[in-house]
């Protein structure tokens, strides 16, 4: 049997409100985010290039925020326009926990709000 997982089921946190992440110190809106990388809306599909090298993410929460790297993994469209998928490249677990903690904050916000 194959054990092969679909790397689409990977608990996405999907944005019901406006986040702004700095990358390249030009600012997107946020449409997902997950352990692995996050979804950003663009204007222009050639904003970015698939294989390109992102060498700044800037993402911040309430308390703190994270410079983070990562590569342009898909440009998709969608309903409400064109989705750059940018996957991490983790330089250390600090890094790693941030996303985390971000993810699981937005995904409680995300919640309560449907209480």
């Amino acid at each position: 049997m194959n054990n092969v997982t679909n790397r689409r089921e990977s608990n996405r946190t999907y944005l019901h409100e406006t986040k702004e992440v700095l990358i390249n110190n030009k600012r997107f809106i946020m449409q997902d985010i997950n352990r692995e990388g996050i979804g950003v809306l663009v204007e222009d599909s050639f904003d970015f290039f698939i294989g390109q090298r992102i060498a700044s993410i800037f993402l911040e929460d309430n308390e703190d925020a994270q410079s983070l790297v990562g590569i342009v993994n898909h440009l998709s469209q969608d309903v409400s326009g064109i989705i750059c998928g940018i996957r991490f490249d983790f330089r250390s677990n600090i890094e790693f926990e941030y996303v985390e903690a971000i993810n699981h904050q937005l995904a409680v916000t995300q919640y309560r709000e449907t209480i």
